[in-house]
């Protein structure tokens, strides 16, 4: 009885899964490939989804949810700003619902770490490299499974003033769940006035220069 070796075989095997499933053999710790990029300046007139198709850029400018609006936000979207004048105003709703395998990002255009990477990337994200968010007297959202990051520019925005903090809560109705919100200039989370209603749940708040939370 002859006893011939497997080696062979299983090498050609190997090969030939590897020309069917190129695009599978991704390096460990690269960004995934760039995907189009989708203007976030664009108007919101009503009820907006934002999916995971694209990159939505905020390109200094006010993206802003109107009353009575919701953004919804799926899971594994990414959202990039750049700019002082860069930040999401919610005066109506913001659902922003991801999960563990597919969180959400809204972060610097030069961070290329999380969510997907956006074209004009330097790849060197820094605290400050856009404002941040701000939710409005009378809004509301829901926040859970994203990254928030490099936001809290030292910048007056003509709409809502003086950045405070990466996220101001102004008389509004917020839920965070497993929120990570990292690397800004400023306290992570303002809250204002006595109407609101916040809960933050299995969230981390890092990498800030001021205290993490005020209100």
């Amino acid at each position: 009885m002859t006893t011939k070796s497997l080696a062979p075989r299983m090498l050609l095997a190997l090969l030939f899964l590897a020309a069917l499933f190129p695009l599978s053999l991704v390096a460990a710790g690269r960004s995934a490939p760039l995907q189009a990029a989708v203007s976030a300046c664009d108007p919101i007139i009503g009820d907006t989804t934002w999916t995971a198709a694209g990159v939505y850029i905020a390109n200094n400018c006010a993206v802003t949810v109107p009353a009575g609006a919701t953004l919804t936000v799926e899971e594994g979207a990414t959202v990039k700003f750049l700019g002082g004048q860069a930040v999401l105003i919610v005066n109506g709703n913001l659902v922003a619902q991801g999960t563990a395998a597919q969180p959400i990002t809204f972060s610097s255009v030069n961070d290329d770490a999380h969510g997907q990477a956006a074209p004009g990337s330097s790849g060197a994200p820094a605290a400050g490299n856009w404002y941040g968010l701000h939710f409005a007297p009378g809004s509301s959202g829901q926040i859970t499974h994203a990254f928030i990051g490099y936001g809290t520019a030292n910048a007056f925005q003509p709409v809502v003033g003086w950045n405070k903090a990466h996220i101001y809560v102004d008389n509004a109705a917020v839920t965070f769940a497993n929120l990570e919100l990292a690397y800004g200039g400023r306290p992570g989370i303002y809250l204002r006035g006595s109407g609101e209603n916040v809960q933050i749940t299995d969230s981390i708040i890092r990498g800030h220069f001021c205290d993490p939370a005020e209100g």
